[in-house]
């Protein structure tokens, strides 16, 4: 997917599984390879979760 496409539905996540706290956003798969994720949107996602993510 897009950048965009990976920050919305992180911030979709958030908004979904945060309330009432105790939540951790955390990446459940590695990827093995350059193939499996794009370095780009890893890193938007990250940056996008460090902004919002906080509660």
């Amino acid at each position: 997917g897009t950048k965009k496409e990976c920050t919305e539905k992180a911030g979709e996540l958030i908004d979904i599984l945060a309330p009432g706290g105790k939540y951790i956003f955390s990446w459940n798969k590695t990827p093995m390879g350059l193939g499996d994720a794009m370095p780009e949107n890893i890193s938007a996602v990250t940056k996008f979760v460090r902004e919002n993510g906080v509660y």
